[in-house]
């Protein structure tokens, strides 16, 4: 029996990113082209694999900005985020559900992933740029 491998899937908007998060399976790359963001809100709802993890990244690292409201919600174990940018955003919710990245697996990695100026709208609202439940 062949090894099994995942599907490299090229995004370059939030329909096809949505699509391809939604569609994700163990092994699969979605790299996202260079561009802007806004307002995105990414749930990761399939597990990955160890070793064949789900992974969500900048094709140029760095260079896949998320602004405005964008948050992601991993509910998937072995799930990778690398090399996004989350700029000048504002966290929505309450304490941990205000989190940029928020993962409620196990396994989940954050790399080459920069949070900045990302902050409520209040000084004084709590808040988290990763939480980890699990």
């Amino acid at each position: 029996m062949g090894l099994l491998l995942g599907r490299d899937v090229a995004v370059k908007n939030v329909t096809e990113l949505k699509g391809a998060v939604a569609s994700a399976s163990s092994g699969d790359v979605i790299k996202l082209a260079k561009g802007h963001y806004d307002n995105v809100f990414v749930k990761v709802a399939h597990n990955g694999a160890e070793g064949r993890p789900i992974t969500i990244m900048s094709a140029q690292p760095g260079e896949a900005v998320f602004g405005g409201t964008s948050t992601f919600e991993i509910n998937g174990a072995h799930v990778v985020l690398d090399g996004l940018f989350f700029y000048k955003g504002t966290s929505a919710g309450e304490d941990h559900d205000r989190s940029v990245i928020m993962f409620n697996s196990h396994h989940g990695v954050v790399r080459n992933t920069a949070i900045v100026d990302y902050n409520p709208t209040e000084f004084a609202n709590g808040y988290y740029w990763i939480f980890f439940n699990g």
